[in-house]
């Protein structure tokens, strides 16, 4: 699995750092903080990919995150997506996730 972290652009605006291939506009990918937990964001735009070490990578430019509580309907990982699938996250709060957070395995709903 590839790692995602947060960088911040020249302009002060926070991307997704990665490979160019695991950032895709619309899907939700799994970006890793400086600490070490992970937070669930939606690419919205993907730039120019460029070449490290012979690794295409590129920056994905995050979707807004609406203030959106847990009576939404959308997924209580990522809050873009209908959340329809019954789970419990890591410290066995349940609730209501779409598909592609589910896959993940690591859900965190506080």
């Amino acid at each position: 699995m590839a790692t995602i972290t947060y960088r911040k652009t020249k302009t002060g605006q926070w991307v997704a750092y990665g490979p160019a291939a695991a950032l895709i506009p619309g899907q939700p990918v799994r970006v890793t903080k400086k600490d070490g937990t992970t937070k669930v964001e939606i690419i919205e735009s993907v730039g120019k990919p460029f070449d490290v070490n012979g690794t295409r990578m590129a920056y994905g430019y995050l979707a807004a995150q609406p203030a959106i509580t847990r009576t939404s309907g959308l997924c209580d990982e990522c809050h873009q997506a209908p959340g329809t699938i019954p789970a419990t996250d890591m410290s066995g709060i349940p609730g209501k996730v779409c598909a592609p957070c589910k896959r993940t395995g690591y859900l965190s709903f506080a």
